[in-house]
């Protein structure tokens, strides 16, 4: 009875225990940086910084605590000129440019 009732409690402490990490992975999203200059994201209404992003790569960044999704900003830093996308867990954000102008888009 000893050994079963010990087990359970291991089994149930092991669960504890790895749940947390697989959740903390689902709760971030990529932006990628295809543009011809360096862009500036951070997620709105949650972070006043900005992450800064270079040409040709990407940054990881996490969603608020307990939010399905989030609004993400993105700006150039010369112009300031800028778009919105609402990024969920496992989002990829890919930013182009379309002449001045820069482009968002959300993919799987």
């Amino acid at each position: 009875m000893q050994k079963a009732l010990y087990g359970c409690v291991a089994l149930a402490a092991a669960v504890l225990f790895v749940q947390p990490v697989a959740a903390a992975d689902e709760d971030t999203f990529v932006i990628i940086n295809k543009s011809y200059t360096e862009v500036n994201a951070r997620v709105r209404m949650y972070t006043d910084d900005y992450t800064r992003i270079s040409v040709d790569n990407e940054a990881e960044m996490k969603l608020p605590v307990g939010r399905g999704s989030a609004s993400v900003e993105m700006k150039t830093r010369k112009q300031w000129d800028g778009c919105y996308v609402y990024a969920f867990p496992g989002a990829k954000v890919v930013v182009t440019q379309d002449g001045a102008q820069i482009k968002c888009r959300v993919t799987r």
